[in-house]
Parts: structure tokens; sequence; C-alpha cells
């Protein structure tokens, strides 16, 4: 389901889609995510991870914006493992990479929040672990994805 609308949402990247009414900050901060979670990936991937990060804005258990989201602690733990390294301030490097997941975050964010699956959590497929408390939503590349389970 998922893997089918990131497809057909990836057509229109051709066209400037405007964005929620959000402030350059709150975009660089979901463009940050995107890059330094998921440069590596197709869109989709990259869709999926901004996905998260919107998503978890509208969910009463995290905070309400996106730089918000993307900096947030649980005690000392970060909620994106890059946030808590020297990447935090770091320029990206990758200008091709970092020009799509701009792209991407002003795509993502035009998208009426109707129309997203509820994704709040994903980690790498190479971690040993599944969140068993949560319900998998989705496989994409290397990153599984989730959902709460209310």
């Amino acid at each position: 389901m998922l893997k089918r609308t990131c497809l057909a949402l990836g057509l229109a990247l051709a066209t400037p889609a405007a964005a929620q009414d959000l402030s350059s900050r709150q975009m660089l901060c979901l463009s940050r995510a995107i890059y330094f979670e998921a440069k590596n990936q197709t869109f989709e991937g990259q869709f999926a991870v901004a996905w998260v990060v919107l998503s978890r804005t509208r969910h009463p258990d995290f905070p309400h914006t996106l730089c918000d989201v993307v900096h947030q602690r649980r005690g000392s733990v970060c909620q994106f493992s890059w946030v808590c390294t020297a990447l935090r301030s770091a320029r990206p490097r990758n200008d091709e990479a970092w020009h799509q997941a701009q792209q991407i975050a002003r795509f993502a964010a035009a998208q009426p929040i109707d129309s997203r699956p509820q994704m709040l959590y994903f980690h790498g497929r190479r971690q040993p672990f599944r969140w068993r408390h949560l319900t998998e939503v989705a496989e994409i590349q290397d990153h599984i994805f989730y959902g709460d389970r209310r």
C-alpha cells in the first residue's frame, strides 16, 4: 500500500509542491532528517522517513514541531541517532542528495495529513530486534517502519 503510494507520489517531484505553512527552519530540520537518515535510499525510503517525522507532530506522545521531533531525546537517547553525533551540526556534503532531501521534504510536507498511514518509528534492517509492542507498517529498503498499536 505505502510502497505504491510513494511511487505514484514520486512522479510529482518534478513539479514544485506548496508545503504546509512551515518556516524555513522547520523545513531545514525535516530535510536534515531525511538526508542523514536516508540519503542512500530511493525516493520511497526517504519519503517514508519524512512521513515518520511529520506523523509524529500530529501524535500526542511527541512534540508538535518538526525541529522538536527531530531533536527530541528520551533521557540521554536521541530519537534520531545522527542528532547525538557530530552530524548534528554537520553541513550536508553530497549536494545532489541534499537537494533531493529538500525536494522530498517540501513534497511530503504538502501532503494532506490524512493521506499518511500512521508511521511513528523505524529502525535499520540490520538491527537485531523487532518492536513487538508496535505494528509493523512497511519494510522499505534498509528500514522497517512501525505504527502504534492503539
